[in-house]
């Protein structure tokens, strides 16, 4: 696997950003919709952040795990640039387990002589886990890169949220709720951001003094919904 990554050395910094989707059954219709929605959003502004901070290095990688296992949406780590997002269709059980292996494995990876960021993982589901993830998800938090990453999930619908609680044990963000598709496009795309911005600037990023709340960040905007992925007139509806 050949990854670009930057040596230690020069002005330029390596960020990696790491995105772990639910793309089970449950997911079906309205959800999935929203999630390739937000997940098209994020491309685009990530790109944008990547144009506005040329020393950068931004890395990002996404599993989406679905059926019986879970898999990485690219071969390799890409540049914003090459940041194409598949739309996703909903099957199968919710092996969220695999996915937090998946990611440690991905992690553990990248070359060691590099200097990185503090990286941003990110994990989207609605369900109930169907196999064995307390053991992998101990193994990605006690990892040299998962030990120091900032995380946060996105519940949508009947997401268990003690199970997301414990992905983001100890996050300045800890669990949103996305009750709609503009709210999960608000924490996927914004929160994603921000957090970028701030390992990059070195400030601490905080949500208020209940984490766990929902955070309506207002609407995005006109013309940036791409109607392929979720009918406009549903966008701010309760839908999940």
């Amino acid at each position: 696997m050949t990854i670009s990554i930057l040596q230690d050395g020069g002005d330029c910094r390596n960020l990696v950003v790491f995105l772990l989707c639910d793309g089970s059954k449950s997911m079906h219709g309205a959800k999935i919709g929203a999630l390739n929605m937000a997940m098209d959003e994020l491309s685009a502004r990530i790109l944008e952040y990547a144009k506005d901070n040329p020393h950068l290095r931004i890395l990002v990688q996404v599993v989406v795990f679905s059926g019986d296992g879970a898999t990485t949406a690219f071969q390799k780590w890409v540049s914003p640039q090459e940041f194409r997002w598949t739309p996703l269709t909903a099957n199968g059980g919710t092996p969220m387990g695999a996915a937090f292996d998946v990611a440690r494995q991905e992690l553990e990876n990248l070359p060691k002589s590099a200097t990185y960021l503090q990286p941003t993982i990110v994990l989207v589901s609605d369900g109930q886990p169907t196999d064995d993830w307390e053991v992998p998800l101990g193994r990605l938090h006690a990892c040299p890169m998962g030990k120091d990453s900032q995380m946060f999930a996105v519940a949508i619908g009947d997401a268990n949220r003690d199970i997301l609680g414990k992905f983001c044990a100890g996050s300045e963000i800890g669990v949103l709720e996305a009750s709609n598709a503009s709210k999960l496009v608000d924490h996927i795309v914004d929160k994603s951001i921000a957090l970028a911005d701030a390992a990059v600037t070195g400030r601490s990023f905080t949500t208020g003094s209940n984490p766990s709340q929902s955070i309506d960040l207002g609407d995005l905007p006109e013309g940036s919904i791409n109607e392929s992925f979720i009918d406009n007139s549903q966008y701010e509806n309760d839908l999940f």
